[in-house]
């Protein structure tokens, strides 16, 4: 890079009631030498809270790291950490996932040298592992580059991917938690800021995909996110919903050139793609639509008449041996190795490790 790594990008890492997760992020934070800072978005409180400041103040000689609390919402608490980050470029990192420092570096450099792309992300290596066996997919993502706004978000929701730990620069990841906090509820009702923030990434700028490990994401039974229902409260999710398509087709309206009608027709159609993909009940869905707007089915929208791109672009997916000479090296080793020691997080009665004390790869 040109610049100073630390200089130029600050990680946000979300937590809540999770200390044993903290603890190996730190761990595989030290050990691969982690050269950003991180912030630690916490929202915990008694004795998890205190073992979570604790961590962080011994590991504080070796990683920039600092804690922050909070007792509000995740949309909530990520806006006010991102507010404080001083840094150009700014990320997400899921306390029991491991980014890669290679992959961040990467994403950065290409943002330093493309002016006209607003995030980047590398490829995404899911792991699961139980007695039997260890599961990996490494997956990579089609970039979305396509010149008109509502482009991107439609070709995004036919192959539909999270976002969620790509670099982006900061004022735009700003914005993007801006207009979740005002127009969706993570805890009511998960699947609308899931979406809408992948939306938001997209209205706001070109995205692009590179190659290279960029983060290995863990699936596990203890992921709090996979057992969130999409919709915790379904009273709820229709007044939410409407919220949101108000708050996401005035937006669109404005950035696309589209009349009100048309970016209704782009958000509903765009949110039906990517809720049918997460496993979403279609028939909630349905009748939600049905009562916002009737005929839905009957607007036309000026991009479906002269397609500038294919309607998909598949996602490609490599399934990985252990014995891959991909594996056996650098941080993917490490982060492997982390999640091969201790699948469920560290425990609690684990003792802080050094850094050059973690595996070597």
């Amino acid at each position: 890079m040109k610049q100073d790594p630390a200089a130029q990008l600050t990680v946000i890492v979300p937590t809540y009631r999770r200390p044993r997760f903290l603890r190996r992020l730190l761990d595989y934070a030290e050990t691969v030498r982690f050269p950003f800072k991180i912030l630690v978005a916490d929202s915990s409180d008694g004795d998890e809270l205190r073992q979570n400041i604790a961590r962080i103040a011994a590991c504080s000689p070796h990683l920039h790291v600092e804690h922050l609390h909070f007792t509000c919402g995740l949309m909530e608490k990520l806006f006010c950490s991102v507010k404080g980050v001083t840094t150009p470029c700014c990320c997400l990192w899921a306390d029991d996932d491991f980014q890669l420092p290679r992959g961040l570096i990467s994403c950065l450099e290409y943002l330093e040298d493309h002016s006209d792309y607003v995030s980047c992300m590398g490829q995404f290596m899911a792991v699961r592992r139980n007695e039997d066996c260890t599961d990996i997919l490494l997956e990579t993502f089609p970039s979305r580059g396509e010149s008109s706004t509502s482009e991107r978000i439609l070709r995004w929701s036919e192959n539909f991917y999270s976002s969620f730990y790509a670099v982006y620069r900061t004022p735009v990841l700003m914005e993007m938690l801006r207009v979740g906090v005002v127009a969706s509820c993570y805890e009511r009702c998960r699947i609308i800021p899931e979406i809408l923030m992948g939306q938001m990434a997209l209205l706001l700028g070109r995205q692009r995909m590179i190659e290279g490990v960029s983060i290995v994401y863990q699936m596990h039974a203890g992921n709090d996110s996979r057992l969130t229902p999409c919709v915790k409260d379904h009273t709820a999710f229709p007044i939410d919903y409407t919220h949101y398509r108000s708050e996401m087709a005035a937006l669109v309206s404005q950035s696309a050139g589209l009349s009100l009608s048309e970016a209704d027709w782009l958000v509903d159609r765009s949110f039906r793609n990517v809720y049918r993909w997460t496993g979403g009940r279609w028939w909630i869905f349905k009748k939600i639509i049905e009562n916002v707007r009737r005929p839905w089915r009957r607007l036309l929208l000026r991009l479906d008449a002269k397609r500038s791109a294919p309607r998909f672009t598949c996602i490609s997916k490599q399934r990985l041996q252990v014995s891959d000479v991909r594996l056996e090296s650098g941080d993917v080793a490490i982060a492997l190795a982390a999640i091969a020691r201790h699948p469920d997080g560290v425990s609690l009665s684990a003792t802080c490790r050094q850094p050059d004390e973690g595996v070597t790869g």
